[in-house]
């Protein structure tokens, strides 16, 4: 059953949660009520201007555990703190505006509007629907959106923001991570960049979906291909094990044709990488059936590699204008066709000055960031300091023999060490891969390598053409 029938079906036949809720208040006394927690799972529908009615006037915390509520509406406006995880949830709307904490996590929800709440401190929006998370809170302290399908993420109005947990998403781009973050999860993002440091990049919305679209859709074409692969090797060795004679199973392998991975035929399926193309399509040329898959993946240099070209041709140019001025200095040349050559090489010189400027201050922003730096020395020390602590505490532990001290200790490595730790590590944004490859030439014996980098591949290439685009691709039927 899928989402919608379960909440009709709840709906139509189980709709139990207001008679249920009502009930339950009915035990309290309105007037010195503050908090209600729901202990009992419930179904269906909630509207809370029931609280008002009652004279429930000064209700700051509701609870509800894990159930199948469907919806909630009129939540009063005294309301600070709100718990709802783990039911059917698919919107929550006209939040109050004094909410500090909202626990909301594993729902259905895929929209939320956070500009209702300019006081909220903690947001748990995990294992939900959510596409975006926009205009968040100011006051944010911890943010827990893991599990959605978040492509982008900017933090500039968080500079409270103390703790973000954002694994499991889609391709991840988290702008503008303020000063005051010391806990960043964000595991299983494929593809995830971080730019902390700067808000002279931005990224447009198409540009992430245009890349998401790209990423996904390389993906499903090696998985295809894989699938083809696999099924045409099996079939392959079943004829070569069937037959009479290795010499016959040769032959009748070499006349073989494997089904098409859509039309089922046996006519093949073509698979080939021409120049900056993947291409997939059905292998009977005659009448072939429609699957297509085309895929162009964009023109990529190394930043540094493009720095060292641009600022080769610019000296060049520097050079050829004052060759120039000395041909005309001496006669060697007309001044109108000085002119000429100089306003020609001028204009190159500027539109090769150009480039080299947007490509150094991609490479500045990467190695030369003054405000990354100012951070690394920041977060060292704090955890210099930390580390002293624990010192401290260590050598009041075998002095004292205070287990609560040696309990305290175990704690701040645990909860603050760590946490710097993973922040200095963050802001080098340090890349740790093991890359793994035969040890010789068609041998089994694969070898393991360490790779360290600073930072991921994407973040150091440089596109001078178009961005790699889906050019078609047609689903298998």
């Amino acid at each position: 059953m899928n989402l919608e029938d379960e909440i009709q079906d709840i709906i139509d036949n189980n709709n139990t949660a207001q008679e249920k809720f009502e009930y339950i208040i009915s035990l309290l006394q309105p007037a010195e009520t503050r908090e209600i927690k729901v202990a009992e799972e419930l179904y269906g529908n909630l509207d809370l201007s029931v609280l008002k009615d009652q004279g429930f006037n000064r209700i700051q915390y509701i609870h509800f555990i894990n159930g199948k509520i469907t919806n909630i509406e009129n939540i009063p406006k005294t309301l600070t703190r709100l718990y709802c995880a783990n039911n059917l949830l698919t919107q929550i709307v006209e939040l109050p505006a004094g909410l500090i904490e909202l626990h909301i996590n594993e729902n259905h929800i895929s929209t939320i509007d956070l500009l209702e709440t300019p006081n909220l401190k903690i947001l748990n929006v995990a294992n939900n629907d959510l596409a975006e998370l926009t205009d968040l809170p100011e006051s944010l302290i911890k943010l827990y959106c893991n599990d959605n399908h978040i492509t982008q993420l900017d933090l500039d109005a968080t500079q409270q923001l103390e703790v973000l947990h954002c694994s499991n998403n889609k391709l991840m781009v988290i702008q503008n991570v303020p000063k005051s973050l010391h806990e960043l999860k964000m595991e299983n993002n494929p593809m995830a960049e971080i730019k902390a440091f700067s808000k002279t990049t931005t990224h447009k919305k198409t540009d992430i979906t245009n890349k998401i679209n790209y990423i996904e859709s390389i993906q499903e074409y090696y998985k295809l291909k894989s699938q083809y692969d696999k099924k045409e090797k099996q079939l392959k060795q079943s004829i070569f094990e069937k037959a009479k004679t290795k010499r016959q199973g040769r032959r009748k392998i070499l006349a073989f044709k494997a089904p098409c991975i859509n039309c089922k035929r046996r006519v093949n399926t073509i698979w080939s990488k021409k120049g900056q193309k993947y291409l997939a399509i059905c292998g009977d040329s005659a009448a072939p059936c429609n699957f297509h898959i085309e895929i162009y993946s964009g023109d990529f240099f190394y930043l540094e590699d493009l720095l060292g070209v641009y600022h080769q041709e610019i000296e060049q140019y520097k050079q050829s204008i004052i060759q120039q001025k000395m041909d005309t200095l001496f006669n060697y040349i007309s001044e109108a066709k000085s002119a000429a050559i100089f306003k020609k090489k001028m204009d190159e010189y500027i539109a090769y000055s150009a480039i080299y400027k947007t490509l150094l201050d991609q490479y500045d922003e990467l190695y030369n960031n003054m405000y990354k730096k100012e951070q690394l020395r920041k977060t060292t020390e704090e955890m210099y300091e930390i580390l002293t602590s624990i010192q401290e505490m260590l050598a009041e532990y075998k002095k004292e023999e205070a287990h609560e001290v040696l309990h305290m200790a175990i704690l701040t490595y645990k909860d603050d060490l760590m946490a710097k730790i993973e922040g200095i590590r963050r802001i080098n944004s340090e890349i740790i891969e093991i890359n793994t490859e035969e040890l010789k030439p068609n041998s089994s014996i694969m070898l393991d390598t360490l790779v360290k980098r600073e930072y991921p591949l994407s973040m150091m290439e440089y596109s001078m053409s178009e961005p790699p685009k889906i050019i078609k691709f047609s689903r298998v039927e």
